[in-house]
């Protein structure tokens, strides 16, 4: 079985790119744009919901520009080219490196990291990791082991003596003083990190690009620090900050740490300079590679369910892998599906997408539909639109009609006739479970509900595995 949502591994990355699986390179090249074209300290926010692809877009940002830069070493020189080539249409005048500057470009994930003590020494840490530098850190759950290491990469790299400082703060501890005012007392700590970040700039590149994702996850304390500290320690016109964030998740993070009353939107317009929205992905390409081309009932069925519950990319996949797990080859498979009812099939093809999208995202929603209290799914979906003539033409009975006419038909609604399915499954008062409850050419006993459920366990011979 395989894993469909993509990590943003390095091949993963230049595969998406080269593909345009999201439709997203040019958006991708104008961002970078903005970035370049920032002159003095500045804070952007790219504001996205979760699971809208904002991890794979600033990742796929850093190895964008990373390809422009001669002096980066992340990536070999012929991929570099390979991922330059992927954005030629949109290099006006066929400017050399995309016409954009020797930026450098590091990614910190927030939320992997907030178990640390200090989010900006941790921060400055991951940095100086990701500078391919080799060394040797012992790592200990107090402050000073943290701060120490630290302060001798930035002695490392900087070639500045500050071993004073790490004197200083030694001799603090023997006077009894604890961690937390050592740092404090620590007056020159600001300067030397910003010597580091000048001399990092000033060999090799135009720019610092530090992108810190993952912040609305964080601990309330971890998060507001980090915020609030970024403007202390970063103030140099030569450094962007970009931060990947779901701002409705954030401003309840920074509410957990002042109080429900605290204005939250305001602060933090405090500290992003410009507050950018990440275009939705156009899912097309992703759709085709997927085979969600509506070719069958139970693929139209999933992209319905897909629109209906607002899904985000991350959520796509997972829905696409369990509802296929869950049926989507039992449905159009003649060996499997001998020997079942139309109404099963109806179930199956018609309500384990619903069930599914119900179990990710409302779990008292899926608890109401399967306890008969909770069609609105059921019915908003399929009786808009006449969207499986199929099945839908079955509900009917022989006098019965969904048009109008001359004949001598009953015309009955869409929507009354799916109400009296979903009834039959899941609100019946039937005495015995073999009992019959028949709706048209549909004869609905209590196996159907069972088959339904069994399948959305996604533990059921009804399953099929092999996607």
């Amino acid at each position: 079985m395989k894993k469909l949502e993509l990590e943003p591994s390095k091949e993963n990355i230049i595969s998406t790119l080269k593909e345009d699986l999201f439709c997203r390179n040019e958006d991708l090249f104008r961002f970078a744009q903005l970035c370049d074209l920032q002159e003095d300290s500045c804070a952007i926010s790219l504001n996205g919901k979760w699971g809208s692809g904002k991890t794979f877009f600033v990742r796929q940002l850093q190895y964008l520009m990373n390809a422009c830069n001669d002096q980066s070493n992340l990536l070999e020189e012929s991929e570099k080219e390979e991922i330059k080539s992927y954005f030629k249409d949109f290099n006006s005048g066929d400017q050399p490196n995309l016409g954009l500057k020797k930026e450098i470009v590091y990614y910190y994930d927030a939320w992997s990291n907030d178990n640390d003590v200090d989010p900006i020494l941790s921060l400055i840490y991951q940095i100086a990791i990701e500078s391919k530098k080799k060394y040797k850190f012992k790592h200990f759950p107090n402050v000073l082991p943290i701060l120490s290491s630290i302060i001798a990469i930035i002695d490392f790299i900087t070639g500045r003596n500050i071993s004073n400082v790490v004197n200083a703060i030694e001799n603090g501890l023997k006077e009894g003083k604890n961690d937390l005012d050592i740092i404090k007392d620590q007056k020159d700590l600001q300067n030397e990190i910003s010597n580091f970040f000048d001399k990092l700039i000033d060999n090799n590149g135009d720019r610092l690009i530090i992108i810190i994702d993952e912040l609305d996850r964080c601990r309330p304390d971890f998060a507001v620090k980090l915020l609030e500290r970024v403007k202390h320690y970063f103030l140099n016109d030569r450094i962007t900050f970009v931060f990947a964030i779901n701002p409705k998740q954030l401003q309840y993070t920074i509410k957990k740490f002042y109080g429900e009353e605290f204005d939250a939107s305001r602060y933090l317009d405090r500290f992003f300079d410009l507050r950018i929205l990440l275009p939705k992905a156009d899912l097309t390409l992703l759709y085709k590679n997927l085979q969600l081309d509506n070719s069958t009932y139970y693929e139209r069925m999933q992209n319905l369910v897909i629109s209906y519950f607002h899904f985000e990319l991350r959520e796509i996949l997972r829905f696409y892998k369990s509802s296929k797990i869950a049926a989507g080859e039992f449905v159009h498979n003649t060996r499997k599906n001998a020997g079942i009812s139309l109404a099963s099939t109806f179930g199956l093809t018609a309500v384990v997408p619903i069930l599914i999208g119900l179990y990710m995202t409302d779990l008292n929603g899926y608890e109401a539909f399967i306890n008969g209290e909770n069609s609105e799914p059921f019915i908003s979906i399929l009786g808009t639109d006449d969207v499986l003539p199929y099945y839908s033409s079955r509900l009917l009975d022989d006098n019965e009609t969904f048009e109008k006419s001359d004949n001598n038909k009953k015309c009955v609604d869409l929507k009354g006739k799916l109400q009296q399915f979903y009834d039959a499954v899941f609100n019946s008062k039937r005495k015995e479970r073999s009992e019959e409850t028949r709706i048209g050419k549909f004869f609905v006993t209590d196996k159907v509900k069972d088959r339904i459920l069994k399948s959305v366990t996604l533990i059921s011979a009804i399953n099929d595995y092999d996607i």
